[in-house]
């Protein structure tokens, strides 16, 4: 017997690269957490979405949910070190500051700064 397979319902962003989808829902307002679960990706998947269309100047505009001291310290060691990889600037910072931190901030610095 045959089975029924429900589809699921295509998404409204069908033909553009998957960054481009995440960067769509960005700019309708989700959160990267929120376009996670939207999409079934995971959150740095979208962190790291954002980040190239950042990069390459398709991303108008993106505020980083991380603390201003966070922020402030991640920026400065950003304008020391620059934003090529990441690996150093988390070695350089306290403790208490995540990679997923700094990832929303690079974003974050790249549109803003």
């Amino acid at each position: 017997p045959a089975r029924i397979i429900e589809e699921k319902e295509p998404s409204m962003f069908t033909n553009q690269l998957s960054y481009q989808e995440s960067v769509a829902y960005s700019e309708q307002g989700l959160s990267p957490y929120e376009i996670a679960i939207e999409r079934g990706i995971s959150e740095t998947t979208v962190l790291n979405h954002l980040t190239q269309a950042a990069e390459e100047g398709l991303l108008e505009e993106f505020e980083a949910d991380v603390p201003n001291l966070k922020k402030r310290k991640i920026k400065e060691a950003f304008r020391e070190m620059g934003t090529e990889t990441l690996k150093p600037i988390k070695e350089k910072l306290p403790d208490e500051i995540t990679y997923e931190d700094i990832r929303y901030v690079l974003i974050d610095y790249l549109v803003n700064d």
